[in-house]
This record gives C-alpha cells, sequence and structure tokens, in this order.
C-alpha cells in the first residue's frame, strides 16, 4: 500500500469479510448486509471515530461532495451537518465506542448503518440496509444482482 497506507494505519489489502453483528443501534435483523476488512497497523492507537472521519472526510473534495449529493438527491437521505462533531460526512454518529462507531441515515424508503470495528487486529466496516417499503427491497436486489 505504500507509505499512504503506513500513514493512515493500515496495512495490507481491502478484502470482503463476514459483517459484524451486535452493533448498537443497529436492528439484529436486516435485509442487506456486507463487509470489508483491512489489517491495522498494531501501532495505530486511533479510535474507530477518527480513522472513520480520515477515511470519508480526508477523501478529495470532489469525492465527498459527490456521495453527499448522492446520499441527499438519489436515495433522499436526510443529512446532517458537515463537518459535525455528532456526523460524519453527514451520517448521524448513533453510537460511538473504543472499538467500534456507528452511523445512520434514513430516507422514506430505507435505513442505512455503517459500522468501523476494530476486530483482531484488523479494521471491519459493515454496512447494514433495512428496507421500509415493498418496491425499495426490489430495487435492492436489482441492483444486488446488478453488481
Amino acid at each position: 500500500m505504500g507509505n499512504a497506507g503506513r500513514r493512515s494505519g493500515r496495512s495490507g489489502a481491502v478484502r470482503a469479510t463476514t459483517p459484524t453483528p451486535g452493533s448498537p443501534g443497529v436492528p439484529a435483523k436486516h435485509d442487506f448486509a456486507c463487509a470489508y476488512e483491512i489489517a491495522a497497523l498494531p501501532s495505530d492507537q486511533r479510535s474507530p471515530e477518527e480513522m472513520a472521519r480520515e477515511i470519508c472526510e480526508g477523501a478529495p473534495a470532489p469525492l465527498r461532495w459527490f456521495v453527499i449529493a448522492g446520499c441527499k438527491l438519489v436515495l433522499g437521505f436526510r443529512t446532517g451537518p458537515v463537518p459535525s462533531s455528532d456526523h460524519i460526512l453527514g451520517w448521524r454518529i448513533a453510537s460511538r465506542a473504543t472499538d467500534e462507531v456507528v452511523c445512520q441515515l434514513g430516507s422514506g424508503f430505507l435505513n442505512v448503518y455503517n459500522t468501523l470495528r476494530r476486530v483482531e487486529g484488523a479494521l471491519v466496516w459493515s454496512t447494514f440496509v433495512n428496507y421500509k417499503r415493498p418496491w425499495a427491497r426490489f430495487s435492492g436486489r436489482v441492483a444486488a444482482n446488478a453488481a
């Protein structure tokens, strides 16, 4: 990963993994879930919230605004202020702990939860989606099958 990986406290490649369940505020039952992990350097003492802020708010400005616009205009999410101590790139911080941060966004048809958790020397980013409307469930399946 080069110097950028060392500066950010990450080491190695990103790989798909099993979502980490049991996060505070995240429903135990969900309609869709996925997760990715990357090894964390043992010397990195930052909290998951600090890391999530670096990942999201440290991205290039055009990418940050593209993500925010997509969340608001395409998905209809009600995002929070940017910057904010209670939000990460507009996502409401639903829960903070020493080993995990949980962020949540909602719209009229779905709720999404992103968690960043330290798990045995790795960082695991899990996404959980709950559909509120039947047509959202259908469109989610179409999108998942197209990927």
